[in-house]
């Protein structure tokens, strides 16, 4: 289940392997697994593809997608490197990933009961919740790096679960 898309566009100075060490580093440092990686090169542009995963609990796995696309890379005479970039978040919950309910209709059908009547407010009031805030505490962390944003935003206090 998607639970929020961000996008950040950047135009201006871009330290590129700074840029991959500080996501890499936020994901570490919060104990993600790096599940897939994914760079491709073209001339004069980059796109890079990471997901990121943690399990919540033996039924709920966390999911970040962050795709981005860096255009237009000039290297500037200083030896840094200017462009544009685009960057998506993708947040989502896996619901079953160990698919202790798939197989036949019965278990499809007590997954439902069980998403619906027993571990629905949990699922979509708290672990969701999370994931929202933890998605957009990357991307204002990202943008901090970029030096886009204020040093305070709306979601300071809700922080402190991510």
């Amino acid at each position: 289940m998607e639970i929020t898309k961000l996008i950040i566009k950047y135009d201006g100075f871009i330290n590129i392997n700074g840029l991959l060490e500080f996501i890499m580093r936020w994901f570490i440092d919060r104990k993600w697994k790096l599940d897939k990686e994914s760079v491709k090169h073209k001339t004069g542009e980059l796109e890079y593809e990471f997901i990121f995963s943690i399990r919540e609990t033996d039924y709920v796995e966390s999911k970040i997608k962050v795709w981005f696309i860096i255009k237009d890379i000039k290297e500037l005479a200083d030896g840094s490197q200017s462009g544009r970039m685009r960057m998506e978040i993708y947040a989502s919950l896996n619901e079953d990933w160990q698919k202790a309910f798939s197989g036949s209709r019965f278990w499809a059908r007590f997954k439902n009961f069980y998403e619906t009547f027993i571990f629905g407010r949990e699922l979509y009031g708290y672990w969701a919740d999370k994931l929202y805030y933890v998605a957009h505490k990357l991307q204002g962390d990202i943008k901090e790096y970029l030096n886009m944003t204020a040093k305070a935003n709306a979601y300071r206090d809700m922080y402190k679960i991510a």
